[in-house]
């Protein structure tokens, strides 16, 4: 992935028991090594999530998070959520947190790293091939949702599907954006 990838900036922020405090978003986002969002915290601990890129296909749980009321614990993100058969290719996603944050008051500079969140497989399939039909390639996967730490959590099953004919060499070639 590029930094080009990334349009979107959301970090949520949570206490040290794990209370949402604040969601800092930037729809103008460009992915730079001096790029920053501003805020400012009372003194204390704090866990920092970053997902990069929250475009339409993703879904963010629950739909509302609510200043010290909604839980680290409960807070998923899903992609497709209602979609078992994915066709269009899922944007760029990408990940980052950091934890247990001591925020002194003065100014500080906090970076959060951030690892992709999507994979890219790609098929090649060669032998005799009509050059006439077009050929389904397909993968089922049960990874469309996780925690606000990045792990798995608990979800139907999605089946990604692209269909191809062959190429002037007489190979058949799919590549698949899955979620991690």
């Amino acid at each position: 992935y590029l930094p080009t990838d990334c349009r979107l900036a959301d970090v949520f922020i949570f206490d040290q028991e794990g209370i949402f405090v604040s969601r800092l978003s930037d729809k103008r986002f460009v992915f730079t090594t001096d790029y920053s969002l501003s805020t400012q915290l009372p003194i204390g601990n704090y866990t920092f999530v970053s997902w990069l890129n929250l475009q339409s296909c993703y879904e963010i749980e629950p739909d509302e998070f609510i200043p010290g009321e909604t839980r680290f614990d409960d807070a998923f993100l899903h992609f497709s959520r209602y979609v078992q058969e994915i066709e269009t290719v899922p944007e760029a996603l990408f990940y980052g947190s950091l934890t247990d944050v001591t925020i002194t008051g003065r100014k500080q500079e906090i970076t959060i790293p951030v690892i992709p969140d999507n994979y890219r497989v790609n098929f090649t399939v060669t032998g005799p091939l009509d050059s006439q039909h077009y050929y389904q390639f397909g993968i089922r996967a049960t990874n469309g949702t996780y925690t606000f730490d990045n792990s798995f959590a608990p979800c139907g099953e999605h089946f990604y599907n692209r269909f191809t004919r062959t190429n002037e060499e007489n190979k058949l070639i799919s590549g698949h954006t899955l979620m991690r």
